[in-house]
């Protein structure tokens, strides 16, 4: 028996999922209206930031979160590194 491919397999599953929903949509109109809301609310509420709230450079393993004039910000290493820097220098000057 031959092998199949990984594109094949997924192309079936895709072919598979559309005929689904394509009957769920036909015998169960509603339910399938409700399904695709909570699809999309899910998405909406499940997408976060991916982005540094200072430098809007993308954010990849490492998020760092500080609380910057009494808001909580996601930052990259970089910039947290810049703050760490900066508050130590504040600390110094004033002791």
């Amino acid at each position: 028996m031959a092998r199949k491919s990984k594109a094949q397999g997924i192309l079936i599953s895709v072919v598979i999922g559309i005929a689904g929903a394509i009957w769920l949509f036909q015998n169960y109109p509603v339910l399938t209206g409700a399904i695709v809301v909570i699809f999309i609310v899910g998405a909406i509420l499940s997408s976060k930031s991916d982005h540094c709230d200072i430098c809007d450079s993308e954010l990849k393993r490492k998020v760092y979160t500080c609380e910057i004039e009494g808001e909580t910000k996601e930052i990259c290493p970089n910039c947290n590194r810049e703050l760490e820097k900066k508050r130590s220098k504040e600390a110094i000057a004033n002791m």
